[in-house]
């Protein structure tokens, strides 16, 4: 019998022309003996109407096994090439010099963490002052990032990063050298314009990254790399921070810490202009 007439007597429910055997004597009652059924029927139907599959051309399971590389020797391969690619970054002078620039840059930015306290002990501010001044730092925020990435884009974005790391050191400086009795407006200021400087380095320095020329397909370890070195003050400014005020006390140990990120600020500006002049003979990138 056809599939088609087998259902309609099903669904009838021809028990004498049904070649179910039904427990309870009614083909229409057992779901798991229908459904058995249908699938028996289904596929004694179809396998008479397709065509037999060809085996012209396949492999057998010896072939694939001799042709085909194991998972073994495709997970050594891989890491091969990853050595191979992690290897040829560490010879890159330039990655060094991107990372070099995003942890001065970084180191900078972590510096701003301290200003309440050492508004509070170098100037002798109270709460009120002092959070108004860290808000104005906040603020100064979305304002150096543009205005960094504006520069950045007319005069080179590494000639600009080293220009801006160099003047962010300087800014942290200038607050050491400030006068203890200084008038309000003065460190309103002073601290709006060191915001605004370090802030626009966190907005353009991995713009310096497309001076690496790193290949696309190992862009991403190139950026894992970068950053695993960029961002480590957050691994070492709270130890630093820390022991310095526990061993010279506030007054001494914000100078030293605030005057240590400034000076070293300027090894950043080094490396970003170094940068600039290995990439000089550069072409451009497309703007495609």
């Amino acid at each position: 019998l056809s599939f088609t007439t087998q259902i309609m007597r099903l669904i009838l429910c021809d028990k004498n022309l049904l070649e179910i055997q039904n427990p309870y004597n009614h083909p229409c009652w057992d779901y798991n003996v229908f459904m058995g059924w249908l699938m028996r029927s289904f596929i004694s139907g179809a396998s008479s109407q397709w065509p037999p599959i060809s085996n012209k051309g396949s492999r057998t399971p010896d072939d694939s096994a001799k042709s085909a590389p194991t998972r073994a020797e495709e997970a050594a391969a891989g890491l091969r090439e990853t050595l191979t690619d992690l290897w040829s970054l560490v010879n890159n002078i330039r990655v060094w010099l991107v990372a070099l620039c995003i942890l001065t840059g970084y180191q900078v930015f972590w510096a701003t963490y301290s200003y309440s306290a050492f508004l509070q002990t170098q100037f002798g501010l109270d709460a009120v002052a002092v959070a108004a001044l860290t808000t104005v730092r906040l603020w100064m925020r979305p304002v150096g990032a543009v205005i960094a990435g504006f520069i950045g884009d007319r005069y080179h974005p590494v000639r600009s990063l080293g220009v801006a790391i160099a003047f962010a050191g300087l800014s942290l400086l200038g607050l050491l050298v400030l006068p203890a009795d200084s008038p309000y407006t003065l460190l309103y200021f002073a601290v709006a314009t060191s915001s605004i400087l370090i802030y626009g380095v966190l907005g353009i320095y991995w713009a310096s990254f497309n001076t690496t020329r790193v290949a696309p397909q190992r862009a991403g370890l190139a950026i894992g790399m970068v950053s695993m070195i960029g961002y480590t003050p957050d691994i070492y400014m709270p130890v630093l921070n820390t022991y310095l005020i526990t061993t010279y006390g506030e007054a001494v140990g914000y100078q030293l810490y605030f005057g240590s990120v400034g000076v070293t600020a300027f090894f950043g500006a080094g490396a970003a202009f170094y940068l600039l002049h290995l990439s000089k003979d550069d072409e451009p990138l497309s703007s495609a």
